[in-house]
């Protein structure tokens, strides 16, 4: 880690709400004597291009600072930097090693650090209480023909190809990942990148034709010709984590998300919700290989059960930190709230984590009374606290520039979505009418009208008979 991460750390942020799952048990070596509560705490995780580091916000106040992203692997070392009031306790292939903050971890290993914090380090919690989390990752050599190229860890969602390419000069989507810029239409293709040739639509591939194996802190995937390449989850999987693909620089491949073929550049982490497909192009037989995955929303709706694929077991489940019931292959939902299931393909394990919410959005719209309004303006007043977006339709038409204040008269429709993609339909119209002081000067200034013609009429009549 550079000398300039010294300047990053702060060992407190500004005080925010915990946000925690109660945790079963103490993590291992925890002291049980003592009438504490554990809680696994969540950890936000960004990265940051500057200093080339990863920050790791605890508690929404502990940060710690890391060379490597949770999960992660790499052939180099990995230096992480912690505050002073953490506790911390580093395994190396299930074994306790000594861990020195900010000093490089050079060796090989399947590596776990558990980093705790007692409750009366926090603003927001109790002196008996203690927060905990684990950081995972691996330092092994790459495999032979594996791409040495860094990753772009800003970990925006692949740009997605057009169903045909634009031959225009210097055309460019504005879209997408902001790595290096596309070659032309008639560059050969770089290493470890999809080919050149961009196909409207998906190949046709054999998913038998990828057999799977699980290693310590990854997955082994091989094709019918002999490919190697790695993943974080197996086939198949509907996951709701970000997605990491490790694949040889000879390797010929193509990835799809959506049905559409995208640019990858092999070391990003894929995290865009939806449908992907991988296709390894070698000797495995008429068809390509096919790696396929599902990205899911962390807040869904609509989702009564989720299951595992072929090979996965699911050894338990905990519902809002109570552990619930569920069969090996999948778990059946119910109550809204949070959901952590526990996977495990043979060696390798993984939690995956949700949030079931059902409920509507709520929103208010300000002056409007049985569907009507009159007159002034009317203010969208929104009301739950996960509102994602909302769209606003007037005399049937979308309004491009819409906003929280409607004056305009006429009818209009107001559709207000939620994270989980819940969503809330309101209409209502809008009618002018003048206000009783436009109304009363409108009479007066007709009055005052009739009394000049008046007056005229009869100062003529006055003046032609003298």
């Amino acid at each position: 880690m550079k000398n300039k991460a010294a300047a990053l750390l702060a060992a407190l942020f500004t005080a925010s709400a915990l946000s925690v799952s109660a945790f079963a048990a103490p993590p291992a070596g925890a002291d049980t004597s003592k009438s504490e509560s554990y809680y696994e705490a969540v950890v936000e995780e960004t990265y940051n291009g500057t200093y080339e580091l990863y920050e790791q916000l605890m508690c929404g106040e502990i940060v710690f600072y890391t060379s490597i992203e949770n999960g992660g692997m790499t052939p180099d070392s990995v230096t992480i930097e912690v505050p002073s009031n953490v506790d911390t306790e580093l395994t190396k292939d299930g074994s306790p090693v000594s861990f020195k903050s900010n000093t490089p971890i050079t060796e090989d290993g399947s590596y776990i650090l558990k980093i705790s914090v007692s409750g009366d380090q926090l603003m927001s919690a109790e002196d008996n209480e203690v927060y905990y989390t684990v950081f995972r990752f691996r330092i092994k050599e790459l495999p032979e023909g594996a791409s040495t190229t860094a990753p772009d860890k800003s970990e925006s969602v692949p740009e997605e190809k057009p169903d045909t390419p634009d031959t225009s000069s210097g055309a460019e989507d504005g879209t997408g990942d902001t790595s290096a810029p596309s070659e032309s239409d008639t560059s050969a293709p770089e290493e470890g990148t999809a080919p050149e040739e961009q196909p409207s639509q998906a190949p046709e591939g054999d998913p038998t034709l990828i057999m799977q194996t699980p290693a310590e802190d990854t997955i082994v995937l091989t094709t019918k010709g002999g490919t190697e390449f790695y993943s974080n989850i197996p086939k198949g999987m509907i996951t709701t984590e970000k997605v990491k693909l490790s694949i040889g620089s000879e390797t010929k491949f193509e990835l799809y998300h959506d049905g559409k073929l995208i640019d990858y550049t092999v070391g990003d982490s894929i995290i865009g919700i939806g449908k992907y497909q991988l296709f390894i192009f070698d000797d495995s037989g008429d068809k390509p290989a096919e790696y396929d995955f599902e990205i899911m929303n962390k807040r869904v709706s609509a989702l009564t059960e989720y299951t595992v694929p072929s090979g996965c077991v699911i050894t338990k489940v905990l519902h809002e930190g109570s552990r619930i019931r569920s069969n090996n292959s999948s778990v059946t939902l119910g109550e809204e709230g949070l959901y952590s299931v526990d996977v495990l393909f043979g060696s390798y394990s993984f939690t995956e984590s949700f949030t079931l919410d059902n409920t509507p959005p709520e929103f208010v719209l300000d002056r409007v009374t049985d569907g009507k309004a009159y007159g002034g303006t009317v203010t969208i007043m929104f009301v739950s606290d996960d509102i994602d977006t909302y769209e606003v339709t007037k005399d049937g038409k979308p309004m491009e520039n819409k906003r929280s204040q409607l004056s305009e008269p006429g009818k209009y429709t107001v559709v207000v979505y939620d994270d989980a993609g819940n969503s809330t339909e309101q209409s209502f119209e809008l009618e002018y009418r003048m206000n009783e002081m436009a109304i009363i000067s409108l009479v007066l200034l007709g009055l005052l009208v009739v009394a000049a013609v008046v007056f005229v009429f009869i100062s003529r009549k006055k003046f032609i008979v003298r």
